[in-house]
């Protein structure tokens, strides 16, 4: 959970002016290095009558202006699906509960707690917690053999 509120938080600061002026300068610069055109505005396209609903159409006046309103439209769009995916306690609790486990077992922690939980979650079904407990214990071997590093 802590990846998905990090996440969260960098892109509410992208969210900012400042973050998009960088980001657009960077495509600038981009755009300059590989000699590509710098962006321009789509044409604008008038809707056919049947599907037109009335409302007025924004048209913009520089290619920013369109690309700011894009970047700010992707980020909280971006944020949004974070809080839809994982926003929600209920369904996150099992895989929260395996994350700890998972982590305590590579520790050599007790996580007793967590094999309960976990045995009490829709995902038991799926799992024998008597197996699963000695796949534990060789955890931390495991690790080690396959990143000697860590």
């Amino acid at each position: 959970m802590s990846a998905v509120n990090v996440t969260r938080a960098f892109y509410q600061r992208q969210r900012q002016d400042d973050a998009f002026n960088v980001f657009y300068d960077s495509v600038l610069k981009g755009a300059k290095e590989l000699e590509i055109g710098e962006p321009v505005l789509p044409r604008y396209r008038k809707a056919p009558q049947r599907y037109d609903d009335g409302a007025s159409h924004v048209q913009f006046s520089d290619p920013r202006s369109f690309y700011r309103q894009q970047y700010f439209e992707a980020c909280d769009l971006l944020i949004q699906e974070l809080h839809d995916r994982f926003g929600q306690r209920e369904v996150m609790k099992p895989i929260v509960t395996l994350e700890s486990l998972l982590l305590k077992s590579a520790n050599r922690e007790e996580c007793i707690q967590e094999l309960s939980d976990f045995n009490d979650s829709v995902y038991r079904q799926e799992f024998t917690v008597e197996k699963l407990e000695k796949q534990l214990g060789i955890l931390v071997d495991v690790i080690h053999v396959e990143l000697p590093e860590v």
